[in-house]
């Protein structure tokens, strides 16, 4: 049986689910949560469709915004987990707007889905006070980085990069110019999960087997061998998760300026939990920086971690003010560094 206006695969021409069919393809993915659930595997949440808004010769099918808001008004519910929507290639919030904006569809579902492809990242990463004001948390369900820089300068649409080095994977593009700036900008306008595409890569959190087929160079990681992509992940695995994002200030009219225009050198996101404030700090300069973290209350204890191009989350020499209300670091160049101040 097929469920869309084409018998294909992919979506190609537009193909799209017919509406007649919402309710045979909601059983179908009922049927999938429920299979791993009777093998003991709870599912946090499914999606409609992986990038409704894209064509591909490969499984899709194409959603307008309309179409997906009757899906999930009439469905929603019926799916045996919690459901994400709209997972558009990029933050297209007219996918999403009209989902918020309809009180049932609005009840019928739980997480704003997007994945961030495209050189403007940066444009889509943005505050969504619509989800917030919904009770809807928003996440990041797929994103990757795995461009070579001699390429992209040949391109007249690509970005105008710092430098320009062979791969994007290498540790200074990561740190400076893609992944851990896109993390610290997620992080930065209240977006809720960051989930990387994919786990198992040369350009992803870990090293895999060397094809012979591919270049020299791409493979500077043995297989499971943590990269420096997944040290810059596990800062904020471990010091972001589970808990809540509270301003940092920079401490400067000008680092504010440059902050805004993302032309900062310096990035900082903090979290609050029970009892301790922990902090990821990005410095990007080629500079060493002596900082000194203010906090409104006393400290008893400071961990701090950070990752180089020669470490990775090595601890962090700091000392504590006499009234222990301050924290004095000196934070290495071109680095990511983590704190945990324990009240």
């Amino acid at each position: 049986m097929h469920l869309k206006s084409l018998n294909t695969n992919g979506n190609q021409n537009g193909e799209y689910l017919l509406p007649e069919n919402y309710g045979a393809f909601a059983a179908h993915i009922k049927s999938y949560v429920d299979f791993y659930k009777a093998e003991g595997i709870e599912l946090e949440a499914v999606s409609v469709q992986n990038e409704p808004d894209y064509k591909v010769g490969y499984d899709g099918c194409s959603y307008s915004p309309e179409q997906m808001r009757d899906f999930v008004k009439g469905y929603g519910r019926s799916l045996g987990t919690k459901l994400m929507a709209s997972e558009t290639v990029q933050f297209r919030k007219d996918y999403t707007d009209i989902l918020l904006n309809d009180p049932q569809t609005s009840n019928n579902f739980d997480i704003v889905a997007t994945h961030l492809y495209g050189f403007n990242f940066r444009t889509m990463v943005s505050n969504y006070p619509l989800a917030k004001q919904h009770n809807k948390e928003v996440w990041v369900t797929e994103h990757l980085f795995n461009e070579e820089f001699d390429k992209q300068a040949a391109n007249s649409e690509s970005r105008n990069w710092p430098f320009i080095w062979k791969y994007d994977w290498e540790w200074l593009p990561s740190l400076k110019t893609t992944l851990a700036e896109e993390l610290h900008d997620c992080m930065n306008n209240n977006f809720n999960a960051y989930v990387y595409w994919y786990l198992k890569r040369y350009y992803g959190m870990m090293g895999e087997d060397k094809d012979t087929g591919n270049p020299a160079g791409w493979y500077i990681y043995s297989n499971g061998e943590i990269t420096k992509r997944g040290y810059i992940m596990s800062h904020y695995a471990k010091y972001a998760t589970g808990r809540t994002r509270i301003e940092a200030s920079l401490g400067s009219n000008i680092a504010a300026a440059q902050y805004a225009a993302g032309q900062a050198s310096f990035l900082v996101t903090a979290y609050e939990g029970t009892n301790d404030i922990t902090m990821v700090l990005i410095n990007r300069s080629t500079a060493a920086k002596i900082i000194d973290i203010a906090v409104p209350a006393a400290v008893s204890n400071v961990s701090a971690v950070e990752t180089t191009l020669a470490k990775n989350m090595a601890s962090l020499d700091n000392s504590i003010s006499s009234d222990k209300k301050t924290v004095r670091v000196r934070i290495s160049p071109e680095s990511i560094t983590s704190f945990r101040l324990v009240f």
